[in-house]
């Protein structure tokens, strides 16, 4: 098994695509339902010693923050809806089988577990009477749901552990089947540390380790993001190692936060309160900009988005979503 110990997800990106540019005879090619992909020949395992340090900034990879701040959310609140998330990323709906459900929603998973409820709630509930248990698990694959199941959106991360030691909380994720650039090192770096980050504060500890273990770590040879790392190399950079680009803590007052969580989903959003930090200066002004430059389409004058941008007062998500926002407007 190869292991990469890794400060965050920027570091991360850097040397795991390093690693499958210059190190040939650990991956082989493999073409799995006629999808050409580079597959790392044993499983592997990223270790985040700073998992709060989620957000990907490198400029070729350029990662949709405002997608992934808006679908951790969704996931948070047990949704499985194309529609809502969709807003944020029209692609995602072809993994849908319907068109309006998604078969292996992970949110939807943890709040209405097949004969269990609500895996969150659980979770929490047996780590704050049992701190030093390690029978803490949530389960995102269901064999009655899945195993043989003909579907477009099979759960592709299967299983979360979660350990309270030295006071922070730890956290392993396994998965099955892991595109590497989209999700391992995109999407599922920034909601499984986000969840990592909700739970620990509503046990009132700290955010230890997250673990990452692939069976089957692949890039897709197509992808073009690889074909420009390939010719380029991977130029990756993280803004984390300074002072100007730490986290907003994502919970201040769990009650508080899931009263705006609840409100932040409904489609009159707009016209709530909202009290928690994450969602004033994250959440809100992030689907404020969102929701200019999808009116626009592109159009909206430059100092508009940016004055909005302003709002977004943790500096991670500024940085990414200004970064985001310039390429398309090339500034």
């Amino acid at each position: 098994m190869k292991v990469f110990i890794t400060r965050n997800v920027n570091e991360a990106y850097s040397v795991v695509l390093k690693d499958a540019i210059r190190n040939g005879k650990d991956w082989s090619l493999i073409t799995p339902r006629g999808k050409e992909t580079l597959e790392h020949n044993g499983p592997v395992t990223v270790v985040y010693k700073q998992p709060r340090e989620r957000v990907l900034l490198n400029y070729a990879r350029d990662a949709n923050p405002f997608f992934h701040v808006m679908e951790f959310l969704w996931m948070l609140a047990g949704r499985c809806d194309v529609e809502w998330i969709s807003q944020f990323n029209s692609n995602i709906r072809r993994y849908s089988d319907d068109g309006t459900f998604f078969h292996g929603a992970y949110g939807h998973r943890w709040r209405y577990a097949c004969m269990l409820g609500d895996q969150i709630e659980k979770a929490i509930r047996l780590l704050q009477y049992e701190p030093n248990t390690r029978r803490c698990v949530i389960a995102m694959w269901e064999p009655a749901y899945d195993l043989g199941k003909d579907s477009l959106d099979i759960p592709c991360n299967t299983h979360i552990y979660f350990k309270i030691r030295n006071d922070n909380l730890n956290m392993m994720v396994c998965n099955r089947s892991n595109d590497v650039i989209w999700g391992a090192l995109g999407a599922n770096a920034v909601h499984f540390s986000f969840l990592q980050e909700y739970i620990a504060a509503n046990l009132e500890v700290g955010v230890g380790t997250y673990t990452h273990v692939s069976d089957c770590f692949h890039i897709y040879t197509d992808n073009p993001v690889w074909k420009l790392h390939k010719s380029v190399g991977t130029a990756s950079y993280s803004r984390f190692y300074q002072e100007d680009a730490t986290a907003m803590p994502l919970v201040q007052e769990p009650l508080t936060f899931d009263m705006n969580l609840t409100n932040f989903m409904k489609d009159d959003w707009h016209e709530y309160r909202y009290d928690e930090p994450f969602f004033v200066s994250v959440a809100v002004p992030m689907r404020q900009t969102w929701d200019i430059y999808k009116r626009d389409q592109g159009r909206a004058n430059w100092p508009t988005i940016a004055m909005t941008l302003e709002k977004v007062l943790s500096r991670d998500w500024y940085l990414a979503a200004t970064q985001w926002m310039k390429k398309r407007y090339k500034r």
